[in-house]
């Protein structure tokens, strides 16, 4: 049975992936979604440039507590688009340096799906194991 936590705001849950699933609302401790053995952690492309930037700390603090995945509802284009249009003096690559050290540092698979409905779907492969992790 997969749990979505009971904060999750934009849950996949209403993404055409996730018709006819089955899936209960709890409060998770840690991540957005877990069937029992598998944390996953969903971000848009503005939530990870935040949690890189202002909220750094406080995600590093969150990572600590384990996930499995980290499932960003973007791709690389996205995340140089989002900071553009903020005007930030972030890049896209120190973006990617942080999905790196969270990878590196936590041992966390991140993901960059490319779409919501693309995340949607990574994340129901793996709650139901049958994702294959692509090899670059």
């Amino acid at each position: 049975m997969i749990t979505i936590d009971t904060r999750e705001q934009k849950p996949w849950s209403l993404t055409d992936a996730w018709s006819g699933v089955s899936f209960t609302v709890a409060t998770l401790s840690t991540g957005d979604y877990s069937n029992g053995n598998v944390i996953i952690e969903r971000k848009s492309i503005p939530d990870i440039c935040n949690c890189c930037g202002k909220s750094k700390q406080r995600f590093w603090n969150e990572l600590a507590r384990g996930f499995d995945y980290l499932i960003i509802e973007g791709d690389e284009q996205d995340i140089t688009a989002h900071l553009k249009k903020r005007h930030s003096r972030m890049s896209q690559k120190y973006i990617l340096k942080c999905l790196h050290e969270i990878r590196d540092n936590f041992g966390v698979e991140v993901i960059l799906a490319g779409s919501r409905e693309d995340a949607a779907r990574i994340a129901l492969e793996i709650l139901g194991g049958t994702y294959a992790a692509k090899v670059n």
